[in-house]
């Protein structure tokens, strides 16, 4: 009998283009984290000219003098215990780079947990457009790409994450309380959840106090009820309200009870409301005025885009010492003494066309 050998049929163009538009954005995230890890680990930071506070939190914790300040009450503490800890393993690092490292450790945290949020939302909101399973999850992989590229390319991320400042730490518990109140919305489940994410919110706001107002934030939109939920719309409120009120109380009890324990057994000179809310006891620091929104437009396009290459352009220096007549740029021109005009603009031309394709 003739024995018949079928040779596999080759592998068409139409069939590598179907893999890669079902493969590779599924692998895409993966492959954004990896490389920012990378570039991360590979640009520390050499210059401390926009957040000089690090070298004053790193002598202290050096010195064994951690303070429990009230705008971030557990983070010297804490960045202190992680450098004695590092000391007993017969690792030689100092306290500047230890609390870098938590920083750098926090903010690659954050990153990844940023992705897995917007994974889900963009999945979820797929789905609820009539997506399929497979289209959904694409276009969750390429929500979570964009948001860890935009976010790891953020100028002032990258700032913090090598830093040894308290901006950092708190991102993680912020964002794990995001993603369990979301992948809250997207289960069901309600009061448990909610509580655990209010223990994390409590934690945020232990390591840096503005983490109180992100709380009240979440606080405020748990209040409203589930849309499409059924039932009575009253009882969809009153769900809503013991939502809110189990993320509310442990957020609230733990970071109270922190504070009134170290005022208590710390010997605070502050009397406690002056102590819980630290430097802002001293009212704000830069009060509302017709010049806020352009400054607050400055800072947030500063956050991706370094300005520092600004002053190494002639006449730029004066013009921003006219415009704000009460901000000290000694640091900034400091900075940019190194760079020349030509690399000055092309620093500036590149970040405007980053920001740009994003």
């Amino acid at each position: 009998m003739q024995r018949v050998t079928t040779l596999p049929q080759a592998v068409q163009f139409d069939d590598l283009r179907t893999v890669a538009r079902s493969e590779l954005p599924t692998l895409a995230p993966g492959g954004v984290f990896a490389l920012f890890c990378a570039l991360y680990l590979a640009l520390p930071l050499r210059a401390h000219v926009e957040a000089e506070d690090a070298l004053h939190y790193a002598a202290r914790v050096r010195d064994g003098d951690a303070v429990w300040h009230g705008n971030h009450v557990l983070y010297e503490p804490l960045a202190g215990l992680l450098h004695r800890m590092m000391q007993g393993l017969g690792l030689q690092t100092g306290a500047l780079e230890a609390m870098q490292g938590l920083s750098l450790a926090a903010a690659l945290i954050a990153l990844a947990l940023a992705g897995l949020l917007a994974q889900s939302g963009a999945a979820r909101a797929a789905a609820a457009r009539g997506a399929g399973q497979a289209a959904a999850a694409r276009q969750g992989a390429l929500a979570a790409t964009a948001c860890m590229a935009l976010v790891g390319a953020g100028y002032g991320f990258w700032l913090y994450a090598r830093e040894a400042d308290a901006y950092l730490p708190p991102l993680p518990f912020v964002l794990g309380a995001l993603l369990l109140l979301d992948r809250r919305a997207g289960t069901g489940a309600g009061a448990g959840r909610a509580a655990a994410a209010g223990l994390l919110m409590g934690c945020a706001a232990l390591m840096h106090q503005l983490h109180a107002i992100t709380a009240l934030g979440m606080f405020l939109a748990l209040l409203a009820p589930d849309r499409g939920a059924p039932g009575p719309r009253g009882a969809r409120w009153a769900a809503a309200a013991r939502r809110a009120l189990a993320f509310g109380l442990p957020s609230c009890a733990l970071a109270l009870g922190v504070y009134a324990a170290i005022w208590a057994l710390a010997d605070v000179e502050a009397d406690p409301v002056a102590f819980a809310l630290g430097l802002a006891s001293d009212g704000l620091w830069d009060p509302p005025s017709a010049m806020t929104p352009a400054k607050a437009a400055i800072g947030l396009l500063s956050a991706l885009i370094s300005f520092i290459p600004v002053f190494a352009l002639d006449g730029a220096a004066a013009l921003v010492s006219a415009l704000f007549p009460h901000k000290l740029i000694v640091e900034e021109m400091h900075a940019a003494a190194a760079l020349g005009p030509v690399a000055a603009a092309a620093l500036l031309a590149a970040g405007a066309l980053g920001v740009g394709a994003a």
